[in-house]
């Protein structure tokens, strides 16, 4: 038995680094699916940004300078949606929009908004104001470059495409709990979703700190905001509404990370525990996704480790399965942000974030609910949450 085991074991890992190394070709790959250029003409779409606020606490002193002084040739209007005129982050909206009086760019307040994690209120209030059919979501905490709307419309302009969205990294991190986060979702995103891009033409995913889509292919598309309210978040909601009605929804390489800095360790296991959590829920069967400790080769290295009395062979391929995990992160790196500043500082976190999962995964095996607004979920068909009431609350 603890020789088929082993067995196992190895194979796993033989497994996972072949994963690893086709998520390395995938990810060459979508360095390339930039933005093409936009097309010249004597008039150009309008475009609504719409940025949902609240707090102001990931640089968005810095961050939303770029959204002021975008390239785009045609009419642009930047629109920031809070939840009232008494959000923390208001005077830094208020100081911004006197700095840049030229610039079209206004605050609305959402009137069906009554929390922060009502984005989707917040989209629905923004496209409700807009004055534009070209409609670009963007969170506060992003990062983007001057060119950022220009090429955000340039891909929707593209034959067929309904809708635009670009896989979220986040960077900028300070301290061992951000780097600790941000090195290991680095990698995860690599593993786990950039092969998605190469193999699934039907894409439901999308990433919601930056969408771009018609206004008018969204209303065309029944029961809309009953989808997108009933949804877990947003950035489920518009690709599955989207894909789901016969339209296109793309991924591109457009430079749009997320701020990720000053964050506390509490803060990550919350947000981890939270995103597994709902992972675990969404496959429906708990013992399936069990298997995902497997997903990271350093685990089922770790397993052969102790099984093995640390031989040669399985310190070997738990170093080996370390390698590789940072090589994605390094590979990311280099391609998409010119530098190896974060892994030179923080690539030992990667071990550390991948040997965490045995705890996450194991939380999220035992959890049967999630918390959404302050109330209490369950997922219903995969992608609809039902609240449960409080005297029936599953642990």
């Amino acid at each position: 038995m603890l020789e088929i085991l082993t067995v196992l074991l190895r194979w796993s890992i033989y497994v996972d680094l072949a994963i690893i190394a086709v998520s390395a070709a995938c990810l060459l790959r979508f360095y390339f699916r930039k933005a093409p250029a936009l097309n010249a003409r004597k008039e150009y779409p309008g475009v609504s940004l719409i940025k949902p606020c609240h707090k102001a606490e990931d640089n968005e002193e810095e961050n939303f300078d770029a959204y002021f002084k975008q390239d785009y040739p045609g009419p642009l209007e930047v629109m920031f949606v809070v939840s009232s005129d008494k959000a923390p982050i208001v005077p830094l909206i208020q100081e911004y929009i006197a700095r840049y009086p030229k610039v079209d760019a206004r605050m609305v307040v959402s009137l069906t908004r009554d929390a922060f994690a009502k984005k989707t209120d917040a989209i629905h209030d923004g496209q409700l104001a807009a004055k534009y059919d070209f409609i670009l979501l963007s969170d506060s905490d992003t990062i983007v470059r001057e060119n950022y709307v220009t090429e955000m419309v340039a891909c929707l302009e593209e034959p067929g495409v309904s809708l635009v969205t670009v896989p979220q990294v986040d960077v900028r991190m300070n301290n061992f709990a951000s780097g600790f986060k941000v090195m290991g979702n680095t990698c995860d995103l690599i593993q786990f979703v950039i092969l998605l891009d190469t193999f699934d033409k039907k894409k439901k995913v999308g990433w919601g700190h930056s969408m771009a889509y018609r206004r008018s292919e969204f209303d065309q598309i029944p029961n809309n905001w009953d989808i997108m309210n009933r949804f877990l978040t947003d950035d489920q909601a518009l690709p599955y509404l989207f894909t789901t009605s016969g339209r296109k929804v793309v991924w591109r390489n457009i430079y749009c990370p997320v701020e990720y800095s000053n964050k506390t360790l509490k803060d990550v296991i919350f947000q981890k525990r939270k995103w597994v959590a709902f992972q675990q829920i969404a496959i429906g069967n708990r013992f399936l996704y069990l298997l995902a400790l497997l997903a990271y080769p350093q685990i089922p290295a770790l397993f052969l480790m102790l099984l093995t009395g640390f031989s040669a062979e399985s310190l070997g391929l738990f170093a080996l399965a370390a390698g590789a995990r940072i090589g994605l992160s390094v590979l990311y790196e280099a391609l998409f942000l010119k530098t190896l500043r974060m892994n030179l500082r923080y690539f030992w976190t990667i071990p550390l974030w991948d040997l965490a999962q045995i705890y996450f995964i194991l939380d999220g095996f035992f959890r049967s609910t999630l918390q959404v607004d302050g109330k209490t979920c369950r997922v219903v068909d995969r992608y609809y949450l039902e609240t449960i009431p409080a005297k029936s609350t599953v642990s």
